[in-house]
Parts: structure tokens; sequence; C-alpha cells
């Protein structure tokens, strides 16, 4: 948003149930500029590059610009943690979507192909043969959380 930052607000309903929209009166309040503008176009062309060809490269959609950053949390009793912050279209965004999968290893192996598969069906409306297949795959996947113990 060119470093501004708004000050959130929650929404309470949905205006527009039948199709899961929400129609937002005018809320958003100008708090202040956090950053420069042209700080905040490098900062979108580095979580783009994530997309184009880093370790994001699998959350990428067919005609969008799509940008995004992988994590991964340690975790000292099992597998680390999948980590994916994602949003799309980079120059009016109309989604920005979190995934953190416990004991799912590194961020693109969990987090960045099921955040791409939520931005792909909010954007589109549907999924591409290929990202149902993708959905299969992963419904059929099982995460060992090993022995929980408190």
């Amino acid at each position: 948003n060119g470093g501004i930052l708004y000050k959130p607000y929650i929404v309470k309903s949905l205006n527009e149930p039948e199709t899961n929209s929400v129609i937002l009166e005018n809320k958003s309040t100008i708090v202040r500029k956090v950053i420069s503008e042209d700080t905040s176009n490098k900062v979108k062309y580095a979580l783009e590059s994530v997309v184009a060809r880093g370790t994001g490269h699998n959350a990428y959609i067919g005609g969008y610009r799509v940008g995004g950053k992988t994590g991964t949390a340690q975790n000292p009793h099992g597998e680390d943690h999948s980590i994916f912050m994602g949003f799309a279209p980079m120059d009016n965004p109309q989604i920005a979507i979190a995934v953190y999968v416990e004991n799912g290893g590194f961020g693109a192996t969990y987090g960045v192909p099921i955040g791409a598969l939520m931005m792909e069906q909010y954007l589109t409306g549907t999924l591409s043969e290929e990202s149902e297949k993708k959905v299969e795959y992963f419904a059929n996947r099982v995460i060992d959380y090993g022995e929980q113990t408190r």
C-alpha cells in the first residue's frame, strides 16, 4: 500500500453471504506513512522475486503477479514448521494470506503450495485441473506430529 499504515478494524459479518464477499464501508483511516514509496516498491519487488525465481516459485498463479515470502520455524520437538505469506495481484492486491503448518518442514513444502491454492481459488473462483491434483495430493499426505507430551 505504498508504505501507509492504516488503522485496522474487524469485519464482524459478511454483507453478501451468497458470494462470501465483504462490502466494506470506507472505514480505512490513514494513521501515518511508515516507509517511503520507493522503499515500499523495493520490498514488493523482492517479494515478487521470491515467487518468480526463489523458494516461493510454486506460488505462481497463471496470469497474476504474486508476491510472497517463505519461512521455516525451527521446532526442537519435531519437524520444523512450514510458513508462507503472500499476496496478489501485485499492483492491486485483492488477497493477502498467511499459512502456517506445524511440523510441515520447509516453507516451500506445505506453506507455499497451500497458500497458492487458496489464492488461486479466491482470485479465479475455481482451481485448474493441475491444482485439483495438488489438492488431492495434499489431502492424502500425513504429517507426523510424533509423541504429544505435556
